[in-house]
């Protein structure tokens, strides 16, 4: 199953993962730049790839929520830290992390969204806790 890098973490990151994963991609590889995330989902749950993104907005903002909970995608958020860092300690932290982020996304039920810890804790986002609509928000 693919992984596909969100446009928001540098392909050169990707580069450095592929000698230790083949089944990654970035998304520059595949999508026009400047594709919005709503019409980036359709096309992951066509190919049945899972999302791994450091852009915390797309878990937060309401209609980014219902757009990926509509597509049903799989979707793993990096911690807010990784962004924070320079892009060495950004490859350091995710070849450490890399093994067990991709066995728990890899295995995880299609349309579970993942959240991953600094620590490289990676926990299920409670259902709960997502917007699926607009109705009473």
């Amino acid at each position: 199953m693919i992984c596909l890098f969100d446009a928001c973490i540098s392909p050169r990151i990707v580069e450095a993962l592929r000698e230790t994963d083949e089944d990654i991609a970035h998304h520059n590889e595949h999508f026009p730049e400047g594709t919005l995330d709503p019409e980036l989902y359709p096309k992951l749950k066509e190919r049945g790839w899972i999302l791994i993104t450091a852009d915390d907005h797309q878990h937060r903002k309401p209609r980014l929520k219902i757009a990926i909970n509509k597509a049903k995608i799989t979707a793993v958020f990096l911690c807010e830290e990784f962004t924070h860092r320079r892009r060495a300690e950004q490859l350091t932290w995710i070849q450490r992390w890399w093994p067990k982020i991709a066995r728990k996304a890899r295995k995880a039920k299609v349309g579970t969204l993942l959240n991953v810890r600094d620590n490289g804790e990676v926990r299920e986002v409670p259902a709960a806790s997502r917007i699926t609509s607009h109705k009473g928000r």
